[in-house]
């Protein structure tokens, strides 16, 4: 019984290590390193909504874009609030991928937020937004 619940927490570990190694390749400055991580950080799901929430105030407007994407694509509503701040981000493309998740997402909370955006200075979030 007790290699039962070594296995597990081995898992769990390995899980969490590859979590955190995806999160660093979303800052890297190839596109297909980055596109390469989401996809599997979607496919990991719900154990990275947490780490991923938390990539949204990183420093790097990739890890920022790519968190909001990859959050979006999971479906987490965990995501929705972290979502709206990211609205407000002062890179577009940060705040066109959190408009793009909020609407994959479908939470009347992001209405409000997305319909301010309506008003961004950048045409294409206004565009995703109106889309959302």
């Amino acid at each position: 019984m007790l290699g039962f619940f070594l296995i597990l927490s081995t898992i769990g570990y390995s899980q969490t290590a590859n979590v955190d190694s995806l999160i660093q390749k979303l800052g890297d400055n190839e596109r297909e390193v980055r596109s390469a991580a989401v996809e599997e950080l979607v496919k990991i799901g719900k154990p990275a909504v947490e780490p991923l929430i938390n990539c949204l105030t990183n420093e790097n407007r990739y890890v920022r874009e790519c968190a909001a994407e990859a959050l979006g694509e999971i479906g987490d509503k965990r995501a929705v609030e972290p979502l709206i701040k990211s609205l407000k981000d002062e890179n577009f493309y940060v705040r066109w991928s959190a408009a793009e998740s909020l609407g994959e997402l479908g939470d009347k909370q992001a209405i409000e937020p997305l319909l301010a955006c309506l008003k961004d200075k950048n045409q294409y979030v206004c565009g995703v937004a109106n889309e959302a």
